[in-house]
């Protein structure tokens, strides 16, 4: 924070997480730097958001995507040659 950079300030950061009831959490967060009148660094700010739903859907289609490109290569290897 001295320096007034911040290594995340153009970065989404993409956690796990766990619930304060347990249940785990798949987060997302920007960080940004928040400056005083004479533009120096007086805190930091942070957006958390809660991604679970979104991360369990994109690994849901990440899964069916690399059962239809597995399926894809089995019909490849087993289709017949035709002769000529």
């Amino acid at each position: 924070m001295t320096t007034g950079q911040s290594r995340y300030a153009l970065d989404v950061l993409r956690v796990p997480a766990v619930h304060k009831d347990g249940r785990p959490l798949s987060i997302a967060f920007t960080v940004g730097l928040l400056y005083g009148p004479q533009g120096n660094v007086t805190g930091i700010l942070a957006v958390i958001r809660d991604e679970t739903a979104r991360f369990a859907e994109d690994r849901n289609l990440r899964k069916r995507l690399a059962e239809v490109e597995q399926r894809e290569r089995i019909n490849t290897t087993q289709a017949p040659t035709r002769k000529e």
